[in-house]
């Protein structure tokens, strides 16, 4: 047997090793690295050589030093020409928000949030704005109270989103070329088949536009992702905008509600059956999907990538602090899984500030937050294991029995002291113990919300990027 020299091995023996840290992937709308919240919290690719303008690794992507910018193919993951750009009436919006969580909101202060959310230009100005702000604000609650997590940005949603009513599905060349090909297919098809072709040039465009979602689990993959957060998605009732205008345009008259609404959802269960394949590309990877902000019922009408089903996804609903149900957020027995806090969540925004937000988008990333701290617990637990803890661990409640899977909302320092425990027993045993060690989070809301302030609280639909 080789001995080492004796100060080798003291000096060794003096070395802390550390585990690597959980890798969380924020596919969103771009992220702030250069925000003071993120300090030694963004991952650094180590093969590439920072601003050569070369493909380093030979991945086909050039710097991608925190990540990757699918909507405009590069390395830069924040439009910055948006900093400074928005009126002061847009943060005072927000700042009323808070004032309502806080109940210290005037009546003449949530009389111009009212008249404001009836002005269509001041609404697309705050959806821009929060399409802006949303990638940053949801990696500073992905990697809250997780000083060893690291954030990898992953653009996937423009900040002016072109879907809109009068539009094709944001006009982009898939949607044109899935449109060439519904053409197509209702040039030629009796109307007894009408049905059938519809439903394969929707099936077209679904397969189309999941195309970049491919894309993204490839690379989350490649780059060893332990969580990947998804606040976006598109549900049956935005689907709508894109489905009317081709109804019409194939059957010569305007279609009915009913008819909408069911290729609507056609067209995004086949999102969400696209979503499935997707999320099996990065196997080790768990996908945190928010569930929608439709107050709608996924398991009736559905969201994608939310309704996904798979053993590496986990969907949430959005609560009002611990104490019930968010207004605005989807639920689902079959196809939502937990819930978790998602109203006035107080997050970091490109330029250095902070900003209260809500939506399942905020639920969503405190999921994923508790499985980075899982993962830096116990780095050696499986995807399918963590995914275990995170939902085996919840505080139930009545109130969600008939609208998430687990009846729960996660709890953190639960989920976090099973995967210690699961270091020297079985996941199953370990989830037992700590139902028994640690005890529901018994912290309700603060304040008394009407439901019609809660409304208030602006939570717009899921970004969509797809």
């Amino acid at each position: 047997m080789r001995v080492l020299p004796l100060a080798l091995a003291l000096v060794l023996g003096s070395i802390q090793f550390s585990t690597q840290a959980a890798v969380i992937g924020v596919v969103d709308s771009g992220l702030d690295v250069k925000h003071s919240g993120f300090a030694n919290k963004i991952w650094s690719n180590a093969g590439e050589i920072p601003a050569n303008n070369l493909d380093d690794e030979q991945d086909g992507y050039i710097d991608d030093l925190n990540g990757w910018n699918f909507v405009e193919n590069n390395g830069v993951l924040l439009d910055s020409k948006y900093l400074n750009t928005f009126p002061a009436d847009t943060p005072r919006f927000f700042e009323i928000q808070k004032k309502i969580l806080e109940g210290t909101v005037t009546d003449e202060e949530k009389s111009w949030m009212k008249q404001s959310l009836e002005n269509p230009e001041f609404r697309k100005k705050l959806s821009v704005f929060g399409n802006f702000v949303h990638g940053t604000h949801v990696a500073g609650i992905s990697a809250r109270k997780n000083p060893d997590s690291e954030l990898i940005g992953l653009k996937l949603i423009p900040t002016e989103s072109p879907l809109a009513p009068d539009s094709t599905y944001g006009a982009g060349d898939n949607a044109r070329a899935a449109v060439r090909f519904l053409a197509k297919v209702w040039d030629t098809v009796w109307p007894v088949v009408r049905d059938a072709g519809i439903k394969a040039g929707l099936s077209k465009l679904a397969e189309i536009q999941s195309a970049q979602f491919v894309k993204v689990a490839l690379y989350l993959n490649d780059k060893k992702t332990d969580v990947a957060n998804y606040s976006l998605g598109i549900s049956a009732t935005s689907a709508s905008a894109i489905v009317k205008p081709l109804l019409k345009a194939v059957l010569g008259r305007e279609p009915t509600e009913q008819e909408v609404i069911r290729y609507a959802s056609f067209l995004v269960g086949k999102f969400a059956e696209n979503a499935t394949k997707w999320a099996a590309l990065a196997p080790d990877t768990l996908f945190v999907m928010a569930a929608g902000n439709d107050g709608a019922d996924n398991d009736v009408l559905p969201t994608s990538p939310a309704n996904a089903r798979a053993a590496n996804t986990i969907t949430v609903a959005a609560t009002l602090g611990r104490s019930r149900l968010a207004s605005f957020s989807n639920y689902g027995r079959q196809m939502v899984d937990v819930a978790a806090p998602g109203v006035g969540i107080t997050s970091e925004i490109p330029g250095g500030g902070h900003v209260v937000l809500s939506g399942t988008s905020q639920a969503a990333p405190y999921v994923t937050q508790v499985a980075a701290a899982v993962k830096d617990e116990n780095p050696d637990l499986s995807v399918h294991d963590l995914k275990r803890i995170i939902t085996g661990t919840v505080d139930k409640r009545d109130w969600l029995a008939d609208k998430v899977k687990t009846s729960g909302i996660v709890n953190r320092e639960r989920a976090i002291r099973a995967a210690g425990l699961a270091k020297t027993t079985t996941v199953t045993q370990a989830i037992a113990q700590a139902l028994k060690e640690i005890p529901d989070l018994e912290t309700p809301y603060e304040k008394t919300i009407s439901r019609d302030d809660e409304m208030l609280l602006w939570a717009p639909e899921l970004p969509a990027g797809l």
